[in-house]
């Protein structure tokens, strides 16, 4: 055999093992994407795709709406049957402007659902609250949440805790649920009544995702959550500031999604 020959046979069979890998790899299922975005377009774990198609069983048979528009032209109707809904690692909400229109929004009787490890300040300054940081026992690793009145625990992983609510009295508030490590008991979950309607803050956003929703030990908890509200709300999930609308300030990297919900 020339080396000619030779070169060719390398070659071709270099080729071969090559489509052989590329075949290998492209039956290989990818990787879990972890990443927290919350967005109700992702079916990765700490996205809410199945938490948003749960909403439309919890409050049929109002229609549920996404909408790109800022939160001035979703709601700028006198109802009384709506929700607002925000959910993300940080609610930036600062303008002015847009808290006296969330206020006016509350007052008239519909309701604002704001679920985050952080608030902006001016929505702090408005509610009277305060998110804090939450530490965590390290003689212990079991972490749960527990709703007033019920023995039950709800197992959350302590990673998914970063802050707890603490409130200093300014609106008549109601605690609908707890996050407990150790000996230490805070606050997680709390209704505010604020004229004719309510504001719910929650500090444990990862609950409301795909992750626990799939979860049997906690997909009760996220229904009790989401029902706090009237059931007879029309539903809104406001994307203004999501993935996928840049012009509404979104970003395109699924990480950095923005959720509001109007039901």
């Amino acid at each position: 055999m020339n080396q000619t020959t030779k070169t060719i046979l390398y070659i071709v069979g270099g080729l071969l093992l090559l489509a052989l890998l590329i075949g290998v790899l492209t039956q290989l299922t990818p990787p879990t994407n972890w990443r927290k975005n919350y967005t109700p377009e992702s079916s990765h774990p700490f996205g809410s795709k199945l938490v948003y198609e749960r909403m439309g069983d919890l409050f049929a048979p109002s229609p549920q709406v996404i909408t790109k528009d800022p939160f001035y032209q979703t709601v700028y109707e006198p109802r009384q049957d709506l929700a607002y809904f925000f959910h993300d690692d940080y609610i930036s909400i600062s303008q002015e402007l847009t808290i006296e229109e969330l206020k006016s929004f509350v007052k008239r009787g519909n309701d604002l659902f704001l679920s985050a490890n952080r608030l902006s300040l001016p929505l702090k300054e408005w509610l009277g609250i305060t998110l804090l940081d939450f530490e965590l026992n390290a003689e212990t690793d079991s972490t749960y949440i527990v709703l007033p009145g019920e023995n039950f625990r709800y197992p959350i992983h302590p990673e998914d805790v970063q802050s707890f609510i603490e409130n200093d009295g300014f609106y008549n508030t109601q605690v609908l649920a707890s996050v407990v490590n150790g000996n230490s008991k805070k606050a997680c979950f709390v209704r505010l009544s604020v004229g004719e309607g309510s504001v719910y803050v929650s500090s444990v956003p990862d609950v409301l995702s795909n992750y626990y929703l799939l979860n049997p030990r906690t997909r009760s908890l996220i229904s009790y959550m989401l029902t706090q509200m009237p059931s007879d709300r029309q539903i809104w999930w406001d994307q203004y500031k999501g993935v996928g609308n840049p012009g509404g300030g979104g970003n395109d990297d699924p990480g950095l999604g923005w959720l509001a919900l109007a039901v």
